[in-house]
């Protein structure tokens, strides 16, 4: 019994004295920690009462770079200007009956805005170096422009690929040509529409019944001629009839 209260009496002495070292030790780390903000507050305290240990101020923004429009550039320039002007009047004869003239014109037409535009606002910049941002304004201006132009032209060539119809004096000057084509022959139904730039061209003609198959081709076939003259038409039909009809004799 001696020794058995022996050894639980070491055992509570051995358990008070590791209690006593923890708690030392938990001491020890909250006076170090509390040691050390109090040294990081006075060394902040020294840096701002101390100008030579304070950051430096920042550096103000580079300025722009200069704009190199010295009169030999801004001739350079306006040459090019002329010459994509008499291109571009050039390729506008052409417009009507070529679609790559079409184009060229409208590309010409881009490049005399955007050169003159940046003639325009480089030099501009160039002279007046406080005004720099007038040179990007006006490349956002001319890419605005050309955007828009672009998108205008695919637009129009995105109708024209789907077959949208042919305007009222299209269909007015082709139903002129059938009119005064041949004596017997009556217009019974036009219809035109755009084949790509030009127009594919379908009419449906009445001639009389006692008429050969000879005559009528022949007639049928001088009219489908005659329009398919036209600059503006890609290819045209003829169909013959001996009478109106008062229906649509194709599916759509």
């Amino acid at each position: 019994m001696e020794g058995r209260e022996g050894r639980e009496g070491r055992r509570d002495g051995g358990d008070k004295q590791r209690k006593k070292e923890g708690l030392t030790a938990s001491f020890l780390i909250m006076s170090g920690s509390s040691k050390g903000r109090r040294q990081d507050k006075e060394s902040h305290a020294s840096d701002s009462s101390n100008p030579s240990l304070s950051l430096p101020p920042p550096l103000p923004p580079p300025p722009p770079p200069p704009s190199d429009m010295e009169p030999v550039t801004v001739g350079i320039m306006l040459v090019a200007v002329g010459v994509k002007v008499s291109l571009y009047l050039y390729s506008s004869t052409l417009a009507g009956i070529s679609g790559t003239a079409e184009a060229l014109a409208e590309d010409h037409k881009n490049d005399i805005m955007t050169n003159s535009f940046s003639v325009i606002s480089s030099t501009f910049a160039h002279y007046y170096p406080k005004a720099w941002f007038v040179d990007p304004i006006g490349a956002i201006v001319i890419s605005c422009l050309i955007f828009y132009n672009w998108l205008h032209v695919g637009m129009d060539h995105a109708s024209k690929i789907v077959g949208l119809s042919a305007p009222p004096e299209t269909l007015e000057t082709i139903t002129e040509l059938a009119g005064k084509h041949h004596a017997q022959l009556e217009l019974d139904i036009i219809r035109a529409y755009h084949f790509g730039p030009n127009f594919l061209v379908e009419l449906e003609v009445v001639l009389p019944s006692e008429m050969s198959v000879k005559e009528a081709h022949d007639i049928a076939l001088g009219l489908q001629q005659k329009v398919e003259q036209q600059s503006f038409v890609e290819r045209c039909f003829v169909h013959v009839d001996y009478q109106t009809r008062g229906y649509n004799e194709h599916k759509i």
